[in-house]
């Protein structure tokens, strides 16, 4: 488990490293004597990356199918309790 965590963890901070950002330009150095200028308001820094869910988008749960239980799966309880969990599990 701590691994699992450990690799996401890698990969999120890989991903985040790729994104690049553009430096503003320098300002100008100070002369002797003050002179009237136009002050440019600060732009945003564009960041050179791209954004992206990892996630697939969220359904309606009432419109998700699930096989019923059958007599040939693990089951813990009565036949007829008011809520059922189904866990899907790969152990290989």
């Amino acid at each position: 488990m701590r691994r699992t965590a450990l690799v996401v963890l890698v990969a999120f901070s890989l991903v985040l490293a790729g994104c690049v950002t553009v430096k503003p330009t320098s300002t100008p150095e100070p002369t002797a004597v003050p002179t009237a200028t136009t002050v440019a308001a600060p732009t945003a820094v564009a960041e050179d990356c791209t954004v992206f869910s990892l996630f697939p988008e969220p359904r309606d749960p009432l419109t998700v199918s699930v096989p019923k239980v059958s007599a040939d799966d693990h089951k813990i309880g009565p036949d007829n309790a008011r809520m059922v969990i189904i866990e899907y599990s790969d152990f290989q």
